[in-house]
């Protein structure tokens, strides 16, 4: 960050796929001087008719559902230049940056429009593995920083997902099965944040790096 010469950085994972538009619509709100952060919204690519693909979608339908009404970045978001670097030892980049902004008087703002195509864990062991780093992660900001992302609510989290669950046998099953699975790997998570395991440089979730579509001639992901 520090030879970034652009008052405006957009930071992007090499495993995401943004639409054509994506990083303008990101952008656009900085032409407001009290926007300091915009975040995307993430799309799995994954297969819904499968069990872990219908996890995929339903973790960032909630994620989308609940950045609505109270900001939470992730995946690809763009800030304002006003911090030379992203805090040191952080397994969760943008969870870390948004009390940096926030707390010099910044707003941050969801674009719901910027999509950006991602890919969620194929495997038990690699969705288990992604969640306890991040709920780790989420620990150490609000321990560290003295502030929490609006996931870290479980009430906030279960009042979305009973306003927007789906009632059909297969999927309602599903549903509280990924519940289930979520408050295993946030306890796994807190296990590690207890016992000091580092997750700055994580173990990688090898699956959600198979990022593999089919295009429109808009280049636009077939999904």
């Amino acid at each position: 960050m520090p030879k970034a010469q652009e008052k405006i950085l957009v930071l992007c994972s090499a495993d995401l796929l943004p639409e054509p538009e994506a990083i303008e619509r990101l952008v656009a709100p900085f032409a407001d001087p009290e926007v300091g952060m915009t975040s995307s919204r993430p799309v799995p690519v994954n297969d819904a008719s499968q069990f872990m693909g219908y996890a995929a979608h339903m973790l960032w339908d909630l994620h989308h559902a609940i950045n609505i009404k109270s900001f939470k970045a992730g995946e690809m978001i763009a800030i304002r230049k006003i911090f030379e670097r992203i805090p040191y030892h952080t397994a969760v980049d943008e969870a870390s940056m948004e009390p940096v902004i926030r707390g010099q008087g910044y707003q941050a703002q969801y674009v719901p429009t910027a999509i950006v195509y991602n890919k969620g864990p194929e495997t038990l062991a690699d969705f288990l593995r992604q969640r306890r780093r991040i709920y780790a992660g989420h620990l150490a900001v609000r321990d560290t920083l003295g502030y929490n992302v609006s996931t870290m609510s479980g009430r906030k989290i279960l009042m979305t997902l009973l306003q927007n669950l789906d009632w059909r046998p297969k999927q309602f099953a599903w549903t509280w099965s990924i519940v289930g699975l979520e408050v295993y790997g946030r306890l796994l998570g807190l296990r590690d944040y207890k016992k000091r395991r580092d997750h700055a440089v994580w173990e990688m979730a090898t699956t959600t790096k198979q990022l593999k579509m089919a295009t429109n001639t808009k280049g636009i992901p077939k999904i």
